[in-house]
């Protein structure tokens, strides 16, 4: 038998949800036990996968795939999920938010554009590597964030971020591909959403990209539109 512990995270604020505004599952089941910090176990659970997943007024809904071994084996059994909020969350008027439909299920990723870049790989990455050097001007809360990297010659790779792992590194979920060269290379943080059953999908900006003077998406989409602006109720 062996246990997973969730940590979730809401997206917008970057910060571990710890009010009662979200229902966590394994198998249809919930946690054992819920700590002061937002950390909720599931114990007693069997070898191979298990499904989890989310409910909430505020926050989309999020559906997992989790391979007990693989989540053990760096020995602190913790997932990290991030989730972003629906139309419903409480938002002050002036947040910007893009909202818009295209395909039923279909998952965007969305990066921010900063003329005074937040992020920078602060060590060279050599292909294969589990860990990442980035630093960042800004709070440095990534657990569970999904990142790409673009070289000169304009190609991209994608990854997650899994945990810390020291002073401003983290180990990853799985090791890129290419190796890239400090200085010398492009990195931002993504933001995936998840467009509903009817092809809507609500953004806010985050806040920290809320000083962002454009967005781009990087998904291959046969039917988009955004709109961008204000949020009103």
């Amino acid at each position: 038998m062996g246990n997973i512990n969730v940590v979730a995270i809401d997206a917008y604020q970057n910060k571990v949800i710890t009010e009662k505004t979200l229902s966590l599952f394994v198998n249809g089941s919930e946690p054992a036990a819920v700590d002061g910090d937002g950390q909720q176990h599931f114990t007693g659970l069997k070898e191979g996968v298990h499904h989890l997943n989310t409910e909430s007024d505020i926050f989309g809904r999020l559906d997992l795939e989790l391979d007990l071994a693989e989540e053990a084996e760096d020995g602190s059994g913790i997932v990290y999920i991030r989730l972003q909020p629906t139309i419903r969350y409480p938002l002050n008027r002036d947040v910007q938010v893009l909202w818009g439909h295209t395909g039923p299920g279909q998952e965007l990723h969305f990066v921010f554009i900063n003329y005074k870049e937040r992020y920078m790989l602060g060590n060279d990455y050599l292909a294969g590597e589990n860990e990442i050097c980035i630093h960042s001007f800004g709070e440095a809360f990534f657990e569970g964030t999904l990142w790409l990297l673009q070289k000169s010659d304009g190609g991209i790779e994608e990854f997650w971020v899994e945990k810390a792992a020291g002073v401003n590194t983290y180990s990853l979920r799985l090791p890129l591909r290419s190796s890239y060269e400090k200085g010398r290379c492009l990195l931002r943080r993504v933001y995936p959403i998840v467009a509903d059953e009817s092809g809507h999908f609500f953004l806010p900006v985050p806040k920290e990209e809320k000083d962002s003077t454009e967005y781009r998406y990087y998904m291959p989409l046969d039917k988009l539109k955004i709109r961008a602006g204000a949020f009103g109720r």
